[in-house]
């Protein structure tokens, strides 16, 4: 069963062409998850973050749309200290404009892909102390290789830089896996 599974997706794989080019539209996301613990306190961070775009190839290789993205976090655990328990939480909505560039040719199955958005975000805290909301904005840059399975879709994996201006800036690199559906305009059919 995997060997056919295989063949089939080499099969695909090298019998397609991608779609980037010029008006046609591109659909799809990116997430990544983490997790750690801290040694010494009982301690742990989990954090999940996902973002979907919207867009259109305005030239050929080049697209551009809308950004939206979500992020939740939370760390809970033992306070070193106090040996208290503790549980904060964040999460924050953000929404911009993104660009993004295909290196090679629309018939290349494996391409390579350069990616820039700015943002505005709304967010919110909490812990036992209370709550707050802020707003922020920043930037990001993302880069990386993308395998078309078929002519609509596919997959990347970017290694991202994002920096965050809130009360205080932060920064930093992540990496993201990505599925993206390209389509063509639908044609209309004359009477």
């Amino acid at each position: 069963m995997k060997l056919i599974f295989t063949l089939t997706v080499l099969l695909f794989t090298f019998t397609c062409t991608a779609q980037i080019n010029k008006g046609q539209f591109l659909v799809g996301g990116s997430g990544t998850y983490s997790a750690k613990n801290y040694g010494g306190f009982d301690s742990k961070f989990r954090s999940f973050e996902m973002d979907a775009r919207d867009g259109i190839f305005l030239l050929n290789k080049l697209a551009g749309g809308i950004q939206l993205g979500y992020t939740y976090s939370k760390q809970f655990g033992t306070d070193g200290i106090a040996n208290q328990y503790y549980r904060q939480y964040d999460h924050s909505i953000n929404v911009g404009p993104f660009a993004r560039y295909y290196f090679l040719s629309a018939a290349k199955k494996i391409n390579l892909l350069a990616d820039a958005h700015y943002f505005r975000s709304w967010s919110k805290s909490g812990n036992m102390y209370g709550d707050s909301k802020w707003k922020s904005h920043g930037y990001a840059f993302a880069a990386g290789p993308v395998l078309f399975l078929n002519p609509n879709v596919s997959l990347e994996t970017t290694l991202n830089y994002q920096y965050r201006d809130e009360y205080y800036y932060s920064k930093g690199v992540q990496v993201k896996l990505g599925l993206q559906v390209h389509l063509s305009k639908g044609k209309t059919i004359k009477k």
